[in-house]
């Protein structure tokens, strides 16, 4: 005997709530219990945030010897700036690009992107740096 499609409709969307809701159960305590701050291959930039006009393209193009205005000519505005003076001249002045917690929303923790540019004493480029943050 076929089913209604009213009964039919009411099944699929009680399935779909109990699925639903079961992802929302399981993921974040498998993610806790064997994945903490774990690197997503899948999806590495996951738990990062990035400046509103951070590009990986433009972030490439950042060469040693730039100044201030062509690095922000390329990706915009940093997220955040750094005076580093206590760790010695490889990297007085740090802008970072990235930061933690992009699905925090989510109740998940994945190890992060760091995109950083540092500056010499003189302003200049003298590193671009990327990173996997598990913290």
């Amino acid at each position: 005997m076929p089913l209604s499609p009213f009964f039919r409709r009411a099944l699929r969307r009680t399935l779909l709530a109990l699925s639903i809701g079961a992802f929302a159960v399981t993921v974040p305590l498998v993610q806790l219990v064997f994945f903490s701050e774990a690197y997503c291959a899948v999806l590495p930039g996951i738990d990062t945030r990035y400046a509103s006009d951070f590009t990986e393209a433009g972030f490439d193009q950042i060469r040693a010897g730039m100044d201030s205005a062509q690095v922000c000519a390329l990706v915009g505005e940093p997220y955040g700036k750094l005076t580093l003076r206590s760790f010695g001249d490889t990297c007085p002045t740090m802008w970072s690009y990235t930061g933690d917690g992009k699905c925090g929303w989510l109740g998940m923790d994945f190890a992060w992107l760091g995109r950083e540019v540092c500056f010499d004493e003189s302003g200049k480029v003298s590193v671009r740096r990327r990173h996997i943050y598990y913290d």
